[in-house]
């Protein structure tokens, strides 16, 4: 067994958010024509930070915040090696964009009726299929080649290891979503759509996988 102690780790966290316009009051008192999610989403981009021209935001705190293909936001932390430091920069780009949608939200209502910008921080999209944070692994060479260092495991071994933690993590944790009527198959229910209390899958990908 090795007894060299494990380095610090780094980590980080992207967030997609959906974008909903919606009135504020009773519906009759608004015009008909809400702003679509293109539109919402642009309209919430151009309150962005001073100083900045594009929807692409590398921010002094080392955050990126950035409307990707699809009219959603997405921010991503910068890299962190304390969980308290990695929760402070997610809460942080949240209330960047929280300030962001308040302004827009404000000159939307200059024009017509009061409007409130919902930002929705999700991993399903409008289809049910489900994405989750982006994960990368930073290891030592020797990890990887025992050739290069007589502590070294070696890539099978080290895959062994990085994909049974994988497979097992979505178990221990509880990871997954709701299912509607029991385990879901290639159907409806996959989706997710009913009662959340129907089921759980712990594996949110595997129902919306096709070969």
């Amino acid at each position: 067994m090795s007894t060299i102690a494990p380095g610090p780790r780094v980590t980080g966290l992207e967030t997609e958010f959906g974008v909903l316009c919606a009135p504020v009051g009773t519906p009759e008192a608004v015009k008909a024509d809400l702003p679509d999610v293109e539109r919402a989403a642009a309209l919430i981009f151009r309150h962005r930070p001073v100083g900045y021209r594009s929807t692409n935001l590398f921010l002094p705190n080392g955050g990126r915040l950035y409307l990707d293909i699809g009219a959603h936001p997405e921010y991503a932390t910068a890299e962190c090696v304390s969980v308290r430091d990695l929760v402070a920069q997610d809460q942080a780009g949240r209330a960047i964009l929280a300030a962001m949608a308040e302004r827009a939200a404000t000159g939307l209502a200059q024009e017509r009726a009061p409007v409130r910008f919902h930002l929705l921080a999700n991993n399903t999209d409008s289809a049910g299929h489900t994405y989750g944070c982006h994960e990368s692994y930073s290891v030592p060479r020797s990890l990887l080649d025992a050739t290069d260092h007589p502590a070294g495991a070696g890539t099978d071994t080290t895959m062994a290891v990085l994909t049974s933690f994988l497979a097992t993590r979505p178990v221990l944790v509880g990871s997954g979503r709701s299912l509607a009527g029991g385990p879901a198959g290639p159907s409806e229910d996959s989706r997710g759509a009913g009662d959340e209390e129907a089921a759980w899958g712990l594996s949110p990908r595997a129902p919306t996988c096709r070969p």
